[in-house]
């Protein structure tokens, strides 16, 4: 893997671990508090009220810290550094560290010595895993990979839908592995049909249960828009590459009716998130409807096929319906000028502004999906137009020009909404998303492609 890449997972895992350990985030304590502060640092482990050792909570703090550990291996080994299991271990110490001072000022929570210990644990187990892998095999692990994408597109695409449905269901990353905390969101879990949606609760904090409010049938259909795609891009995975296989109906029929049930269980281990029966019959629902598209569509993609690169066209129309719906709903629209001046505010115009008030999971991981989002349509567009030859520059002024005008109206829509909150924000990342989905199609194109077709002929061994 690109060091480039492998620096921008080490920031962003960096990122998530503080988002895990520090938000909410106030200073309660000032530098001059700071003598005092140093003696509540927690020197040793304070035992539950009933007397047991915090074991849960140790193997928590440890177990975060093993993917950084990984991963800071991993790039300053492609960095061709002298030592990078030392370098793992400083950048671990660091974060860690850094964790531990920045509690001290806060008195929500706590410094604690065993904390920083147990960081460093994890970090060295997963900078000595990655060392025990032979991070040296990366050269056939990069080829197989590449290979794959080159033969099977259509089920990287399939993946990384399914991936996505398991990272939105993660935000906003609050993972607990408390027996309590399991059991009190199994006890939470929604088994009633069409009774609340869980995309519609909040957590109140203190009271240990969720704010729910009616049943919200446009998240719903969103849903069924986005399992329908899935079961779409299930229906050309098992034309392209299952159907001659002896068990390509069961992975056809099968996969669907795991992967959803698996991330609602998934979500057990969010603090913040409920598991909901709705999800799962939305996302059912939603195959169903994907498989009926695909035969009822039969006769446009056989008129339209040119490349396989063509069989794409459909999922990405069904994709933008996805989007523009889930940016506009419930679709309480008031177009009076009133109603319009009400809802300018600061957080609307200033950029950032509201992010810089409440810096929450909620407000982050919309940013990221914002940021998200338009990339699909992107790369689609950049791919079509270097088959018709257009040049780099055109194609990401034309990109981000449309993923600006995009976002522009979904916020418009927001904001003639009492139930959304438009953001100036958003528009920005919907507009660098554009750029990325660009840039990403650059990147295979310009840097990977050349590289596959020279170590395909011995050439070259993927040197970085």
């Amino acid at each position: 893997m690109n060091r480039k890449i492998m620096f921008v997972l080490v920031v962003g895992y960096i990122l998530l671990l503080l988002h895990r350990a520090l938000m909410p985030f106030w200073f309660d304590y000032g530098i001059a508090d700071l003598p005092a502060q140093l003696k509540h640092i927690r020197w040793l482990p304070i035992l539950s009220a009933d007397g047991y050792f915090p074991l849960v909570e140790f193997l928590q703090q440890i177990i975060l810290f093993i993917p950084l550990g990984g991963l800071a291996y991993a790039y300053y080994f492609l960095k061709r550094h002298a030592s990078p299991l030392p370098m793992a271990m400083v950048l671990g110490l660091g974060v860690s560290l850094f964790i531990e001072m920045m509690q001290i000022f806060s008195a929500s929570q706590y410094a604690a010595l065993y904390d920083f210990a147990n960081n460093l644990l994890g970090t060295a187990i997963g900078a000595i895993f990655a060392y025990i892998l032979n991070l040296n095999r990366t050269l056939t692990i990069r080829r197989s990979f590449y290979g794959y994408v080159n033969k099977r597109p259509f089920l990287v695409v399939l993946m990384a839908m399914i991936a996505a449905l398991g990272l939105e269901a993660a935000i906003p990353f609050t993972f607990t592995f408390g027996f309590g905390d399991i059991a009190r969101n199994i006890g939470m879990a929604n088994f009633s049909l069409f009774d609340f949606n869980s995309d519609a609760t909040s957590y109140i904090v203190g009271e240990n249960t969720f704010a729910t409010t009616r049943f919200d049938i446009t998240i719903f259909i969103r849903d069924v828009i986005y399992a329908a795609i899935i079961g779409y891009m299930f229906r050309i995975c098992y034309r392209l590459y299952w159907r001659k296989k002896p068990d390509g109906i069961m992975m056809l029929l099968g996969f669907p009716l795991i992967i959803f049930p698996a991330v609602e269980a998934f979500q057990i281990f969010i603090f913040d998130r409920i598991s909901d029966i709705n999800e799962v019959v939305a996302g059912y629902l939603g195959i169903v409807v994907g498989f009926i598209l695909y035969e009822a569509l039969r006769k446009q993609r056989r008129h339209n096929y040119k490349s396989d690169f063509d069989l794409l066209t459909i999922p990405l129309i069904m994709y933008v319906v996805y989007i523009a719906w889930n940016g506009m709903r419930p679709f309480d629209l008031h177009f009076t000028g009133q109603h319009l001046l009400s809802r300018l505010d600061a957080a609307f115009l200033v950029p950032f502004y509201a992010y810089l008030i409440k810096m929450d999971g909620a407000f982050l991981s919309n940013l990221f999906k914002c940021l998200l989002y338009f990339m699909p349509v992107a790369m689609y567009l950049t791919f079509q137009m270097r088959q018709n030859e257009k040049e780099w520059p055109l194609i990401y002024t034309q990109n981000i020009r449309l993923a600006f005008i995009f976002g522009c109206l979904i916020e418009l829509a927001q904001l003639m909404s009492n139930q959304r909150y438009a953001n100036i924000t958003d528009v920005i990342f919907f507009t660098l998303g554009g750029g990325l989905g660009t840039f990403v199609v650059y990147y295979w194109e310009i840097i990977l492609q050349p590289k596959i077709r020279q170590g395909e002929r011995g050439l070259l061994e993927f040197q970085e």
